[in-house]
């Protein structure tokens, strides 16, 4: 998968997006513009319009009478395409920490690459990092959005990027089904080597989503492509997907065969992420069964600090009944930026310390906080969720002798099962 800086005229008629918000912000007219800069308001207009690519100079003379910095000198292009080559290619090796490194790199000359002719492409690896890496904000997502505007002006290429960025995002949020929409756009145009890659997020969707035939079947084709090209830690990554297909149909015997075939991959080429994913797989199984030492053992090899850390710790802190721990747990997860911008996890923690002793909610407020986060599951199609929540549900229902409501609950997640869940 190569991609390189092109299509620069859909950059530059992207830079009209930018004139007409700054000209709007500094309380100028299309003919007051005209007048400052001696170009005809019309041309200004279908510059902004991105129906004319406007020439250099030109660019050069408005951006000035607005007091921003045009940037085209000699070279500039070349400069970026080694930041947009190196980070892209490791992003796609799994090599997370050296992308970072470059990244970092890349944001120290935001302000000269974003008012240049390769606008497009900079905000495109600068999000595509963002969204791989999950470290994006709400104000940073909210930004991207402004790519909606300007879609018509750009490349298929450009557009496919544009379109499994917004997809990761969705995943990121645990909005499964509206990410699989997008990841599906975005392989219906642009570069097809970029496809497998699309695919693989979509696996991880399909599984969320039950759709564990889709899955299998993408996952494998994708173990072949990636292989046939060399991108080993990406194929051993579908495997990791499979393998949690299989926790998730209690083939625990099959999914740690799995698993132990990629730890061995990532423990003799020392690929980091991989050898967190299988600690992570393996804690998520043994927490699963009850077996709480081997849990314990393998919670303690994590070393990202994510949501799914906090939780596995709080369900070991409740496995032992170690209620004080599991207190201090939760007010610890809680206060994580991940966690407070997710409404989802914020339910979740906030139902798990219900089975802590002392703990004040409400039997009214618990169900509510059931339902609220079921029907969050519902909007991403999340059967993994649903499972969970409904159990809890369920097993409330019995534990006041709700008998009926416990039926209708059982009942409503056993179709939700078989038929697949309608999005609200």
């Amino acid at each position: 998968m190569k991609n390189h800086v092109k299509n620069n005229n859909n950059s530059l008629r992207v830079l009209g997006i930018l004139i007409r918000y700054n000209r709007l912000k500094n309380h100028l007219s299309l003919r007051d513009l005209a007048k400052l800069t001696n170009i005809s308001h019309t041309l200004i207009s279908n510059i902004e319009k991105g129906k004319v690519v406007p020439a250099s100079q030109t660019l050069a003379d408005i951006f000035k009478v607005l007091k921003l910095e045009y940037n085209d000198y000699p070279n500039l292009s070349e400069e970026f395409q080694v930041y947009y080559d190196r980070i892209f290619e490791l992003l796609v090796n799994l090599e997370y920490n050296e992308a970072k490194i470059f990244y970092d790199q890349l944001i120290k000359r935001e302000d000269e690459f974003r008012n240049s002719p390769v606008i497009i492409e900079y905000t495109i690896i600068k999000y595509f990092y963002l969204v791989l890496t999950n470290t994006i904000t709400v104000e940073d997502s909210e930004k991207f959005e402004v790519f909606n505007a300007v879609l018509e002006h750009l490349s298929d290429e450009q557009k496919q990027f544009a379109h499994f960025i917004r997809g990761l995002d969705l995943m990121n949020n645990f909005l499964y089904y509206e990410a699989s929409l997008f990841f599906k756009q975005a392989m219906n145009i642009g570069d097809t080597d970029l496809d497998s890659f699309i695919k693989l997020h979509l696996v991880f969707c399909h599984i969320r989503m039950y759709n564990f035939m889709d899955a299998l079947e993408i996952a494998n084709d994708i173990i072949v492509f990636f292989e046939d090209k060399l991108n080993y830690v990406r194929a051993m990554q579908a495997r990791l997907y499979v393998a949690f297909a299989y926790i998730l149909v209690s083939k625990i015997e099959q999914s740690q065969e799995l698993i132990d075939k990629v730890y061995k991959f990532a423990i003799k080429f020392n690929v980091e992420m991989l050898i967190e994913d299988c600690n992570y797989y393996y804690c998520y199984i043994n927490l699963k069964q009850s077996n709480l030492i081997a849990g314990e053992k393998y919670h303690k090899k994590l070393t990202r600090k994510n949501h799914e850390y906090y939780f596995f710790k709080l369900q070991i802190a409740l496995l032992k009944k170690d209620f004080k721990s599991a207190k201090a747990i939760y007010k610890e997860a809680i206060k994580q930026k991940y966690v407070t911008k997710s409404s989802k996890l914020s339910l979740i923690y906030d139902i798990f310390m219900k089975d802590i002793d002392g703990f004040e909610i409400s039997d009214e407020e618990y169900l509510k906080k059931l339902y609220t986060l079921a029907d969050l599951g519902k909007r991403g199609k999340d059967l993994v969720l649903l499972l969970s929540v409904y159990a809890r549900i369920i097993r409330f229902y019995k534990s006041k002798r709700q008998y009926k409501s416990a039926l209708e609950a059982s009942e409503e997640i056993r179709e939700y099962r078989n038929s697949g869940v309608r999005p609200l």
